[in-house]
């Protein structure tokens, strides 16, 4: 009998260690009895994730708040700017970039706002808004060329040269769908300035780009034309 006990005890062990205890069973036991020793501290986390959670939801809420009524506020400015309305286009733009800055739409009004200044006449204050939208737009390739074109036939038809020849030399520097645009005016300008070494440069420029047949006749007669290589 003293035998039988022990390997009946050792066979008990071994179902049990074949069986497995529940892992689940196991932490969800261990989490609930800390979770009762530690009330304050449970109590606390949870009112603190509840907080996060409650604030990004109002956050997210606000936000898409903001975005609709920047773009309803947009629209209807695009409207009166498509409606030959410049004046009031600028202001209703101008309204949009103030009450809603932090948005895609309260930046994109301040490029619409030059637009429609410089549709009005006013080259000047056209360059400024261009350049507040340079300031306060991120760094997106093809809208700060716009800006930059735009901003510089602002300047030249106000009668700032200068200053339209750096926007437009900015405004090459960037790969996208208007440097030959930009380098065209950079080139015209220079000349005007008496710089041909930066005009044919431009020029120069603009071949590498596969212009149109128009434009590539234009550069090509901006150019000098290239002497045969004599015999001998």
């Amino acid at each position: 009998m003293s035998e039988a006990h022990p390997h009946h005890h050792e066979e008990r062990l071994d179902r049990k260690a074949l069986k497995g205890p529940d892992e689940f069973v196991v932490w969800t036991t261990r989490i609930a009895r800390w979770a009762q020793a530690n009330q304050a501290t449970v109590w606390g986390v949870a009112g603190a994730v509840t907080l996060v959670l409650l604030g990004a939801g109002v956050y997210t809420w606000r936000t898409a708040r903001q975005n609709d009524a920047a773009a309803a506020a947009f629209r209807t400015a695009s409207e009166t700017f498509t409606a030959g309305q410049y004046a009031g286009a600028a202001s209703g733009f101008e309204t949009v970039a103030g009450d809603f800055p932090a948005t895609a739409f309260g930046r994109l009004a301040l490029l619409y706002r030059g637009h429609s200044l410089s549709r009005e006449g006013k080259a000047a204050d056209a360059a400024l808004a261009y350049g507040e939208f340079l300031a306060r737009s991120p760094d997106v390739d093809y809208l700060r060329q716009i800006g930059l074109t735009s901003q510089g036939r602002a300047y030249e038809t106000s009668g700032d040269k200068q200053q339209a020849r750096e926007a437009f030399a900015a405004a090459a520097d960037i790969a996208g769908p208007y440097r030959v645009d930009a380098l065209l005016a950079y080139g015209r300008l220079s000349e005007d300035a008496g710089d041909t070494t930066a005009a044919q440069d431009a020029y120069r420029k603009v071949l590498e780009e596969n212009p149109d047949p128009e434009t590539l006749a234009l550069v090509q007669r901006k150019l000098p034309k290239a002497v045969p290589p004599t015999d001998g």
